[in-house]
């Protein structure tokens, strides 16, 4: 039994069909560019103690977080394992494998592992970088 009459009701079921659902969307601050070279004396002060990072990212009206990230020291490291080769080496021969898929002949795995091997045989001896970085690391024997 209900306890509002049957006009009450129908309001009420027609208000809930007319309900719309509201999506909330977040107000996000407004974003101020910074100029790198304020970021950079800013890092300065900081590695020179003259700042806290919560003051100089206060003056520069940034996050805390955000100038942290920038203090930190990127090293670039390349994906992978370990590298026998030095990186002008791997240059050099990469740019002659691009050379040869260009004219036609492009190499598979196996071919690949061939020309390296070749290369690496044929600079073993020498007494250059490359030279040294392949007597000290490749051992592989020559049938």
């Amino acid at each position: 039994m209900s306890v509002l009459p049957q006009k009450d009701l129908q309001f009420v079921a027609n208000y809930r069909v007319a309900i719309m659902v509201y999506k909330y969307k977040r107000k996000l601050p407004k974003k101020v560019p910074v100029s790198q070279a304020l970021i950079d004396e800013a890092i300065r002060k900081v590695r020179n103690n003259e700042l806290s990072i919560r003051k100089a990212a206060k003056e520069l009206n940034m996050a805390e977080s955000s100038l942290r990230d920038k203090m930190k020291v990127k090293r670039t490291k390349r994906s992978g394992g370990q590298t026998t080769l030095t990186r002008d080496a791997e240059e050099e021969l990469a740019h002659l494998l691009i050379v040869k898929a260009k004219w036609g002949f492009a190499a598979g795995r196996e071919e690949l592992k061939d020309i390296v091997q070749q290369y690496v045989i044929a600079n073993k001896d020498h007494d250059t970088e490359v030279g040294r970085q392949l007597k000290k690391l490749c051992r592989f024997k020559v049938s």
